[in-house]
């Protein structure tokens, strides 16, 4: 069975190689047709300077361009929709590990399940965190508030919100996709910084322990600190799901009062 899984995992990396060799070949075309355009007959030459300045170019262009896709789509978001995709993609995780459960790779299937949660209520919370402040001036201006010490250390000079095509809140969008959400300490500031007093009583306890378990399948390849394998009984992945659930389910509903609250002021 271990050399039957190492090979399927050879093959599924070589595959998975393979792939981002051709995206990359289709980038690097794609680039130097957009270049040969720019530099109209003259030859391209990798080691000059015209050269590497069309490269950064074209990598801030396409940087642009999908950072306002991103903003589009985070307009068009509803929360609701966000909680109820969230719902579902947890009930395709029930269902994966409750017909793997006497399988062969049970313990394989109980460990990227539980992991997966954790993904998928991380997630939900960044794309909350950022609809909200595309869609509400208030909660940017929270969160702006507090960035810095959210973000211990990072700083945020004019000149960098001067530059971009959408000043302060596409400084501070940026910077919230670069927080992760699977830690429970993150979760709650972040949303309390956002939301203020709605969130200041949120109970993210629920999830420390498996945000730690999470973080050993992950990281640590299922091993704890002192180098012991987890093993997760498909009861155990059940009961880390609920509270998962229910913790998502309490945001959801702390955000939709919030917003209800917003409107009625208005």
């Amino acid at each position: 069975m271990g050399e039957f899984a190492g090979s399927l995992q050879f093959f599924e990396v070589r595959d998975m190689s393979k792939m981002k060799e051709h995206f990359f070949e289709v980038e690097q075309e794609r680039f130097l047709e957009w270049a040969r355009e720019r530099l109209g007959d003259q030859s391209l030459d990798e080691e000059s300077e015209a050269y590497e300045s069309l490269a950064q170019e074209y990598s801030d262009m396409n940087d642009a361009f999908e950072e306002e896709a991103e903003y589009r789509w985070l307009q068009r978001q509803s929360f609701h929709e966000q909680y109820v995709e969230f719902s579902s993609e947890l009930d395709q995780a029930h269902v994966l590990l409750r017909s793997s459960e006497s399988g062969p790779h049970a313990q394989t299937t109980c460990k990227l399940v539980y992991a997966h949660a954790v993904t998928l209520l991380e997630t939900m919370i960044s794309r909350s965190v950022q609809a909200l402040v595309v869609k509400d001036r208030a909660f940017l201006l929270n969160i702006v508030r507090q960035i810095e010490s959210i973000q211990k250390g990072k700083k945020f000079p004019l000149v960098e919100i001067a530059e971009h095509p959408r000043g302060v809140e596409g400084v501070i969008l940026k910077s919230l996709s670069e927080i992760t959400f699977h830690n429970p300490a993150t979760i709650k500031t972040v949303l309390v910084a956002l939301m203020g007093d709605c969130m200041k009583d949120l109970d993210v306890s629920g999830i420390a322990q498996i945000c730690k378990v999470r973080h050993d399948i992950v990281h640590r390849n299922g091993k704890t600190i002192d180098d012991d394998p987890i093993t997760l009984k498909p009861d155990q992945v059940y009961e880390a799901m609920s509270n998962i659930d229910d913790l998502a389910s309490d945001i959801s509903r702390r955000i939709f009062g919030a917003l209800n609250k917003t409107k009625d002021e208005f």
